[in-house]
This record gives structure tokens, C-alpha cells and sequence, in this order.
């Protein structure tokens, strides 16, 4: 059985899905000043049962979650990134290939056009996800990977890292990120992030069942400065409910 996660203290996280998790702790400090267990459990609760009674260490009280809004992810594009196909593409579809050094797929000209599986914050939130710098312009920076499994949810998380996201200057351009079906050139997820968004953005679109199949993981913004993306894409099973 996997390993419980702890639930980290950040912004919102009470009602965030933790879906990557299928049990969780809570760690709880229920007599502060001000403290709202009440609003707490409304949030966090929906699709979680409570896995045994809860146990206090002096003003600490800490409880184990069963998380029914768990979903397995049967494919990670952070996951898989040593074996993807990276390039720069132009409108025209001509390529520029960036080559794997065996730690990360670097593209000519500045140093931080490269892919690879980094940890970065978002939002004060660290998020294990892939590199992939917007490149400035109309090309794109794409990471192609085959085998994505077909009958599932694919689901892209990403955005601006640190304090790059706030700025909302009118020189800075939003950038986009997307998903594109290598064969047909369908589009299947755009998440554009204009200057000033925060946090991580997600978008997710159902797959129909079917072969597996090849995907194009891109970046593009006609003003690269600012535009410090990181992303990841997965495919993911139904969440799994709570056991009665």
C-alpha cells in the first residue's frame, strides 16, 4: 500500500484535491486564537474519511486521512523526460533540435532554454514539474513524448515561478502553454497565463479510449522575459472515492 503524505501548511491547501496522495496526514493546532476547525473540515473533508481516532501531543493533535480524491497518474511527463523528443519549432514547422546531455535536453542560444524535471516554487508552493522557458516570439519550445496511454484524463499543471508571476507590466506578454496531439495537430489543452496571474493553473481533457498515443508538450510567448515556466503533464485515472 503507498505510503501516507503529509498534508504541507500552505495557501488554500485545505481545499486543494492533493490528488498525487491516496492518504493523508493533518497536523493541527485546534486551540489557537482565531482557530476554525469547523471551517477547516467543511473544506478539507468532502471525499476523505478519517482512518482511526485522532491523537494529541499536548496542543498538536495529528489524524490519517483516506484521500478519495486520489488519482493514479499511469503516465508523468516530468517522469519521462529523458526520453522525450525536444526542439524549437517554428510557425512553419521547421525544428531545431535540443539534444539530451544525460541530464537535460539544451537548446542553442541562452542558457535557460533547456527541458528538464526541476523543483520550483509556484505560489509559495514547490511543485516537482519541467523547465520549459518560454523561448520569445512566434516559436515554440516543445517537449514530444510518445506512449501517453489513451481512455484517461490528461491533465496539464504549470505557471510562473517565484516572483516572476506578479508583475503586470504591459511590456510582459502572456505566456501560453499547451498539449497537441502529434499525429492529427489537434489541440487538446491550452492554458494561456497572462502577466499577473498567479499560482498554478490547471487544465484537463478526457481521452477517448484508443491506441496510446504521441503528444507535443509546448511553450510559446512573444515575450520571453519574465516568462520562467514550469509544468508537468500526467494521465490519470478516476478519483477513487472513500471506501465505505
Amino acid at each position: 500500500m503507498p505510503s501516507p503524505k503529509a498534508l504541507r501548511a500552505l495557501p488554500l491547501s485545505d481545499r486543494a484535491d492533493l490528488s498525487e496522495h491516496p492518504r493523508l496526514w493533518v497536523l493541527g493546532q485546534p486551540e489557537l486564537p482565531r482557530s476554525d476547525v469547523g471551517a477547516f473540515e467543511a473544506a478539507f473533508l468532502p471525499g476523505r474519511k478519517a482512518l482511526g481516532p485522532e491523537a494529541r501531543m499536548g496542543t498538536l493533535s495529528l489524524r490519517l486521512y483516506e484521500n478519495g480524491r486520489y488519482r493514479p497518474r499511469r503516465w508523468v511527463a516530468s517522469e519521462a523526460a529523458s526520453r522525450a523528443r525536444v526542439y524549437l519549432e517554428q510557425p512553419d514547422g521547421s525544428r531545431t533540435e535540443c539534444p539530451f546531455d544525460g541530464r537535460v535536453h539544451r537548446c542553442p542560444g541562452p542558457p535557460h532554454l533547456y527541458v528538464a524535471p526541476e523543483w520550483h516554487e509556484i505560489l509559495y508552493e514547490p511543485r516537482h514539474c519541467l523547465w520549459m522557458h518560454a523561448p520569445g516570439g512566434a516559436q515554440r519550445l516543445v517537449a514530444e513524448f510518445d506512449g501517453v496511454p489513451a481512455g484517461l484524463g490528461l491533465r496539464m499543471e504549470g505557471g510562473i515561478i517565484f516572483e516572476f508571476a506578479h508583475p503586470k507590466d504591459a511590456r510582459l506578454s502572456t505566456a501560453h502553454l499547451g498539449v497537441d496531439d502529434a499525429a492529427s495537430g489537434e489541440r487538446l489543452l491550452d492554458v494561456p497565463i497572462p502577466p499577473g496571474r498567479e499560482g498554478v493553473q490547471k487544465a484537463e481533457v478526457g481521452l477517448p479510449p484508443g491506441p496510446a498515443r504521441t503528444v507535443k508538450v509546448w511553450v510559446q510567448a512573444d515575450n520571453a522575459e519574465s516568462r520562467q515556466v514550469c509544468l508537468d503533464v500526467m494521465a490519470l485515472e478516476p478519483a477513487v472515492g472513500v471506501r465505505p
